[in-house]
């Protein structure tokens, strides 16, 4: 399942690569004068947009199967966190009342 998904993240990368190549080339002919190539570019950007949906669902499809892996890998085991700053995070039981 996997190895599926990392095969569309690359047809997709690639597709994104052809049509930003067209949009490009179409912008430019644009910018020389060239009407109906804003038309043509506006497509390419158009498809570009509905291409990243696929290949954003095809990296979180590959980032939970990391984190399921990783999960069942630690054995049970469950260690604490660091937090932004490094330090490992203690869990307080008591609760502070704020009154």
């Amino acid at each position: 399942m996997a190895e599926v998904k990392v095969l569309k993240l690359k047809k997709v990368l690639k597709t994104i690569q052809k049509e930003l190549d067209a949009a490009k080339d179409e912008g430019e002919k644009f910018n020389d004068g060239n009407d109906s190539a804003g038309t043509r570019c506006r497509s390419s950007l158009m498809n570009l947009s509905k291409l990243c949906k696929p290949g954003r669902d095809a990296v979180m499809a590959l980032r939970n199967k990391r984190r399921k892996e990783k999960k069942s890998s630690s054995n049970g085991k469950t260690e604490t966190k660091p937090d932004k700053k490094g330090k490992k995070k203690k869990k307080d039981k008591k609760k502070k009342d704020k009154k």
